[in-house]
């Protein structure tokens, strides 16, 4: 997935071109709705003096390619006309952009403040839409924190936060590469816990009290969260040195998770009565929190 940002400012559109792309908040849910149909997640950033599309998408030309079709459709702007006066970046660029933008870098009157609160409309706009998922929320709330940074500090320390504010969006960026391997790892490793004890309490249910039932089956969950705890680190720290995807895939290897996906739904129907254990997840939700920012 790559971040993107097609768009125009005061240096390079006229005023006029300007106003023709300007967006009142009535009419950036419809641009981001049409956006939608190409894009995975969007935010529209529309003031006096820039407007500024942000998406997320698969492919970052073709996606760039996109959203000029689409500001050119929605606002009746010749294509060829936009595409002499945009700019447009991707990943790391774009990252940088937006934190600069939200800082008042590229403002007219260099730091000003009144674009955080614009930057801020606009994530609360197309959160209101459901146009900005997880990625672009979390890049925007990312660039608010920098803005107000930028604001608080002076001289070295300010620049030096720009940069540690988008280093560190970045790092959480790139940790979501391991997310999906140790989810589905943690649901099959899980699986067989649940499928094992079920086999056990089954032999041992009529000499067991409730309470030592309750007690095997918290000893397994401890075991599998400690077994499980380390491995999970390593893959985040590999992730947010961009090494996350070989990892990821030698976990998918070493552990077979592609081949056993079926048997592990199969595997989890038959120890259903057990019940869910509350002290171990296997839900998507739980390894998000290996790349919360």
């Amino acid at each position: 997935m790559h971040i993107i940002v097609v768009g125009v400012d005061h240096t390079t559109a006229p005023i006029a071109l300007r106003e023709q792309l300007a967006c009142s908040p009535c009419q950036i849910p419809q641009v981001l709705e049409a956006a939608r149909r190409t894009v995975q997640e969007s935010v529209l950033l529309s003031t006096c003096n820039r407007l500024e599309l942000y998406a997320l998408c698969s492919e970052a030309d073709e996606g760039r390619t996109a959203l000029l079709r689409v500001l050119s459709e929605m606002r009746q702007v010749e294509l060829a006309a936009l595409q002499a006066h945009c700019y447009g970046f991707a990943d790391g660029e774009a990252v940088g952009h937006l934190f600069e933008v939200a800082c008042g870098l590229h403002s007219l009157v260099p730091g000003e403040s009144q674009i955080q609160g614009q930057v801020a409309e606009a994530l609360e706009l197309a959160q209101g839409g459901n146009f900005a998922g997880p990625i672009m929320s979390a890049l925007f709330r990312a660039a608010l924190v920098a803005g107000k940074r930028a604001r608080s500090e002076t001289g070295i320390s300010r620049s030096a936060a720009i940069v540690e504010e988008v280093g560190a969006f970045e790092c959480w960026l790139r940790s979501l590469s391991v997310v999906d391997a140790v989810s589905d790892l943690r649901q099959r490793v899980d699986t067989f816990r649940k499928l094992e004890l079920a086999r056990t309490m089954r032999q041992l249910s009529s000499s067991l009290s409730e309470r030592e039932a309750a007690a095997i089956q918290e000893l397994s969950t401890r075991l599998i969260n400690k077994l499980l705890h380390t491995p999970t680190l390593r893959l985040k720290e590999a992730a947010a040195v961009g090494q996350g995807q070989v990892y990821a895939e030698a976990l998918r290897y070493l552990f077979d998770l592609e081949g056993h996906t079926h048997e592990a739904h199969e595997d989890r129907d038959t120890v259903q009565h057990i019940g869910d254990d509350p002290n171990i997840s296997g839900d998507r939700a739980t390894a998000t929190a290996v790349a919360r920012p």
